[in-house]
């Protein structure tokens, strides 16, 4: 039986590539935030919790949830830019609430994540 170029494996690989690289364009815009904000480069206590982010959105990706992980991370990605500027308003002497924000953008983030995927899920069933 000859197998048409076109159907060998079409889309197979598709949804692994674009988690490849959406977690280093995740990594690459979150190092970058880092970087412009702090002058530094980011450090391994905090790339711990944005490469967790990162993964959960990668992996989501990777098993075709398309809403839920594209959803999350730009949540994780509007999180750390809240952070940044919640703590470049406080000055010298900051405080946990950049942080505590950032986590609730994150959440936030992954909640509309879910609730958009289970709609987009029920409307596929539906049809």
């Amino acid at each position: 039986m000859k197998v048409k170029r076109n159907e060998l494996g079409r889309g197979k690989y598709q949804p692994l590539l674009l988690a490849l690289l959406s977690m280093v364009g995740f990594l690459a815009i979150t190092s970058t935030i880092h970087l412009i904000r702090y002058n530094v480069m980011i450090d391994s206590a905090l790339l711990q919790y944005y490469l967790f982010f990162g993964a959960i959105g990668a992996l989501s990706l990777a098993v075709r949830l398309f809403s839920f992980g594209s959803i999350f991370l730009l949540g994780a990605v509007a999180g750390l830019i809240v952070d940044c500027v919640m703590s470049f308003l406080e000055g010298p002497r900051q405080t946990m609430s950049g942080g505590i924000y950032n986590i609730l953008i994150v959440l936030l983030g992954a909640i509309i994540g879910i609730a958009v995927e289970v709609s987009v899920r029920r409307a596929e069933r539906a049809q």
